[in-house]
C-alpha cells in the first residue's frame, strides 16, 4: 500500500518495501513551500510506521530561516511521528549540504538513492526468550525489574551515538528486551487483533475511541464556532437584524447580562452581546485555544458597533478600530462628568503595531508572508479607544481579567467595519453612562 503527497516543488511517497518515506524536491523551495510538505511527511510516517525518511535535496537549497525552523519545529515533529533516521541525498558533495540540524535523530548523507537504501538498518534479529535473556546476561527466572535494569545498563554506552555499529547494537538489545519482556508478542497480538477487527474509515472502534479522547476539545470548540455562526445567520437573515452589537475579545471572563440589559432599557430591542477568549503573545506563559481567532472572526459577522478588549490584546488588532479622535471630544457633551473623568484616550500608530507583529513573527520563526513595507505604513498615532481602569466599573460591566500579572483594564472602541457611526456612538455613550 502506498501513500503519496505532491506539490509543484516536491513529491513524497511511502515505500513499503523498505518502510521509508522518500521525499524528492524538483526545484528550490523555501518558506511554506518547504515546510508544509515536511509536515505531511510526518503524518505519512506516523500512519505507516516508517522510521526512516530519505530526502533528495540535490535540486533545492535550504535557507537559513528554514534550517532554524527545521531544528526547532520539524525535528521534534519527526521524533513524535516515530522517525529515527533521516538520510539526505546530497550528490557528490557530501560535505556542504545539508547544513546540520540540531536533533536527537540519526542524520546521514548519501550520494544517491541506492546508497541511501544501503544505509538502512538491517532487519531486527528474531530471538527466543531464552536467547534474549542470554544476550542480556540474565537467568530464565529474571523478573521485569531485573530486565529493565539490565537493559538500561547495557544500552547506556550506545545511546546518543549515530555510528552504524552503535545503532546495530542498540537494535539488537532493543529486540532482545522486547522479546524478554513479552512486548514483541504483545505487539504481534495487537496487530493480529487489529487486522481481524472491523474498521470504519480506516480505524477500529478502539482507535476511534482513543482519537476522540484526545481531540474532543477541538471538536467542542469547532461546534461552538458553528453554533455562533449559525446563531448569527439565524438572527440576521431569518429572525431579523440586530439593532446593535457589542463584541468583547481579550483574555477575560465576560458576563454580558448587564450590558444587554442596559441596551434593552435604552430602545435597543434586539442587541447582540458576545465574547471570545483571545490570548495574544505574552510573558506569562498563557496560551490560547486553537480556535479563538475563528471564534472572534465569526463574531465579527455581526458587524459590531462597539468592540471591548484589554490593553494587552489591543495592538494586535489595529485594523479593527475606528479613529475616535473627534468622537472623544464630543463625549463630554453626552456623558455625565463623573463618567468622563474616568475615561482615558488610547493612541496607537499603524507602524508601532506592524513592528510588534514583525518582532513576534521573527521570535517564533513564523512565515508572516510578504514583508511589510514600513515606508507605506503610517507613523501617526490615532485614538483607537477609550481606556477604563477602575476595577469597580470593569466588574460592573461583567469583566474579570484572566491575566495574572496585569492590572485589570478595558479599552472600548468602535469597529472599523461599522458604517453607521451615529448608532455606534450612541451604543458607546449608552454603555459608558450606565457604567458609573
Amino acid at each position: 500500500m502506498t501513500e503519496t503527497y505532491s506539490t509543484d516543488v516536491m513529491s513524497a511517497k511511502y515505500i513499503k518495501e523498505h518502510n521509508v518515506v522518500f521525499i524528492e524536491f524538483t526545484k528550490p523551495a523555501e518558506g511554506e513551500a518547504y515546510r508544509t510538505p515536511q509536515m505531511h511527511v510526518c503524518e505519512i510516517a506516523r500512519k505507516r510506521g516508517a522510521e526512516t525518511v530519505i530526502a533528495d535535496l540535490r535540486k533545492t537549497d535550504i535557507s537559513e530561516v528554514d534550517i532554524k525552523w527545521s531544528s526547532k519545529v520539524l525535528m521534534p515533529a519527526y521524533e513524535n511521528a516515530g522517525i529515527k533516521t533521516i538520510i539526505y541525498i546530497c550528490g557528490e558533495d557530501l560535505e556542504e549540504e545539508p547544513a546540520e540540524f540540531k536533533s536527537k535523530l540519526t542524520i546521514r548523507k548519501a550520494k544517491d538513492y541506492d546508497e541511501a537504501i544501503s544505509m538502512l538498518r538491517p532487519e531486527k534479529t528474531t530471538f527466543t526468550r531464552k536467547e534474549a535473556l542470554d544476550l542480556l546476561g540474565l537467568k530464565e527466572d529474571a523478573n521485569a525489574f531485573a530486565i529493565d535494569e539490565r537493559f538500561y545498563q547495557l544500552t547506556k554506552r550506545y545511546r546518543g551515538k549515530t555510528d552504524e555499529e552503535s545503532q546495530a547494537k542498540l537494535n539488537e538489545l532493543s529486540e532482545a528486551y522486547n522479546t524478554a519482556t513479552g512486548q514483541r508478542d504483545k505487539e504481534r497480538r495487537e496487530q493480529l487483533d487489529r487486522d481481524r477487527s472491523k474498521k470504519f474509515l480506516g480505524k477500529t472502534a478502539g482507535e476511534w475511541k482513543t482519537y476522540f479522547s484526545y481531540t474532543w476539545l477541538r471538536w467542542v470548540i469547532v461546534l461552538i464556532v458553528l453554533v455562533i455562526a449559525g446563531n448569527l445567520i439565524y438572527n440576521i437573515f431569518i429572525k431579523g437584524s440586530y439593532d446593535c452589537s457589542v463584541v468583547a475579545f481579550g483574555h477575560f471572563d465576560f458576563d454580558g447580562t448587564y450590558i444587554s440589559d442596559v441596551l434593552e432599557a435604552n430602545e435597543y430591542d434586539n442587541p447582540y452581546v458576545a465574547s471570545a477568549d483571545v490570548v495574544v503573545p505574552n510573558e506569562e506563559g498563557q496560551t490560547e485555544n486553537a480556535y479563538s481567532d475563528q471564534t472572534f472572526s465569526a463574531l465579527l459577522l455581526s458587524n459590531p458597533d462597539v468592540l471591548i478588549t484589554d490593553e494587552v490584546t489591543l495592538p494586535y488588532y489595529f485594523n479593527q478600530y475606528q479613529d475616535l479622535s473627534k468622537i472623544y471630544f464630543d463625549l463630554e457633551d453626552f456623558v455625565r462628568p463623573e463618567v468622563y473623568d474616568k475615561l482615558e484616550p488610547v493612541y496607537l500608530s499603524e507602524a508601532a503595531c506592524a513592528e510588534l507583529m514583525a518582532e513576534y513573527s521573527e521570535s517564533q520563526m513564523l512565515d508572516a508572508g510578504e514583508d511589510v513595507d514600513m515606508s507605506e505604513v503610517s507613523y501617526q498615532s490615532i485614538m483607537v479607544g477609550i481606556r477604563i481602569s477602575d476595577p469597580e466599573i470593569i466588574a460592573k460591566l461583567g469583566f474579570t481579567t484572566r491575566w495574572t500579572e496585569q492590572d485589570p483594564d478595558l479599552v472600548i472602541a468602535i469597529y472599523a467595519g461599522q458604517d453607521d457611526l451615529t448608532n455606534a456612538e450612541n451604543v458607546l455613550i449608552t454603555i459608558l453612562n450606565k457604567a458609573v
